[in-house]
């Protein structure tokens, strides 16, 4: 959730793309911390092959980022923050029991797209978020996984 708030923060005062750009910075070396103390918790099939395609799609979210004028991506930007609020308080408001369950092969597909968003709005855990929580994956390993595979998606972005 912090990102719905530091991108328009950063945002406003170096510009919409270039945030992207400074938070992404800002995230590797956080992950990087996140890593380390997760470590022991990470589900490493998961993360894997989320690497392996979201990275693909972090360079192609990322090279979208740079094409796209300005004025459109603020609008664009503008949308996915929307809808990540929405998510995000749609998945407050639910019975956690209700969860979907995901096979692993929803892994790949989920993780090329998270990649994408990732890459173009900065925001891929509105793609990763519920992936992770339909697996059934544990809170401390939630966060090493999650932790890793930003990491590695940071990349591209870079």
């Amino acid at each position: 959730m912090g990102t719905v708030f530091l991108i328009p923060l950063a945002a406003f005062k170096f510009g919409a793309k270039e945030s992207i750009g400074i938070l992404t910075l800002y995230f590797l070396f956080q992950n990087m911390t996140k890593i380390y103390f997760f470590r022991n918790h990470i589900e490493w099939k998961v993360a894997k092959t989320i690497i392996i395609w979201g990275i693909p799609g972090a360079a192609i979210g990322a090279c979208a980022l740079s094409i796209i004028p300005d004025l459109y991506f603020r609008k664009f930007l503008g949308v996915a923050i929307f809808i990540f609020m929405l998510k995000d308080l749609h998945s407050h408001m639910k019975n956690k029991d209700q969860q979907p369950r995901l096979d692993l092969k929803w892994v790949p597909p989920l993780g090329f797209l998270y990649g994408v968003t990732t890459g173009l709005f900065g925001i891929g855990n509105v793609v990763k978020g519920p992936l992770f929580l339909s697996l059934n994956i544990l809170k401390e390993s939630y966060l090493g996984t999650n932790a890793l595979t930003s990491f590695f998606t940071h990349f591209p972005k870079i």
